[in-house]
C-alpha cells in the first residue's frame, strides 16, 4: 500500500509539472512587458 501512494505521488508531481510548464508557464513567457532580468539592455 505504502508503494501505491509513493507511485501515485510521484505521478501527481509529474503531472503537476508539465501542466504548469505547459499552461502557466507557456503564457507568462509570451507576454512583451516582462522585464528582463539578464542581459538587459541599460539607457543611460
Amino acid at each position: 500500500m505504502l508503494i501505491v501512494a509513493a507511485i501515485l505521488l510521484l505521478l501527481c508531481g509529474v503531472v503537476h509539472s508539465v501542466l504548469g510548464e505547459r499552461y502557466l508557464l507557456s503564457r507568462l513567457f509570451k507576454r512583451d512587458n516582462m522585464p528582463h532580468l539578464f542581459g538587459s539592455i541599460v539607457v543611460a
